[in-house]
C-alpha cells in the first residue's frame, strides 16, 4: 500500500513499555505511512534494537517500567540519531541534555505525531 503523507516511509524505533500504548502507536504510525523498524519495551531491548535495526528516528518513552528511558536518548544523542521523547507526565524532570529534543505529551493527536516526526527527520 502506498501512502501520500509527509511521514510516509519514515522508519521508527518505538521504545514503549506499555503493550496497549505500543500497539496503538504502531497503528497510528502505520496510518501515516511510517514503518515500525522495531519495538522495545526496556532499555536492554532498545539498545539491542539500535545495534541491529535501521531506522530514521526513535520515539522514547521516559518511563520504561521504572527504568529511565533517557538512557536510550543519551545513546542516540551520542550517535547523532534523531529521537523524540514521549511522556504521560505533566513535566519532564531530569531531562538534562535533552531539553532540545521534541516532547510529545500523551495522549497526542496523530497530526502532532506526524508533524513532530517530519520535523525531527528534516521533512518539514
Amino acid at each position: 500500500m502506498s501512502f501520500d503523507t509527509p511521514a510516509a516511509g519514515i522508519r521508527v524505533l518505538l521504545v514503549e513499555d506499555e503493550l496497549i500504548v505500543a500497539v496503538l502507536v504502531e497503528s497510528l504510525l502505520d496510518s501515516i505511512g511510517c514503518i515500525v523498524a522495531a519495538t522495545a519495551a526496556s532499555i536492554a531491548q532498545a539498545i539491542a534494537a539500535i545495534e541491529t535495526h535501521e531506522f530514521d528516528v526513535a520515539m522514547i518513552d521516559v518511563n520504561l517500567g521504572g527504568e529511565d528511558g533517557l538512557v536510550v536518548a543519551d545513546l542516540l544523542k551520542a550517535r547523532e540519531i534523531p529521537y523524540l521523547i514521549t511522556t504521560g507526565y505533566d513535566a519532564l524532570d531530569g531531562a538534562q541534555g535533552h531539553a532540545d529534543a521534541p516532547l510529545l505529551a500523551k495522549p497526542y493527536a496523530i497530526t502532532e505525531l506526524e508533524n513532530t516526526l517530519c520535523r525531527v527527520t528534516g521533512r518539514l
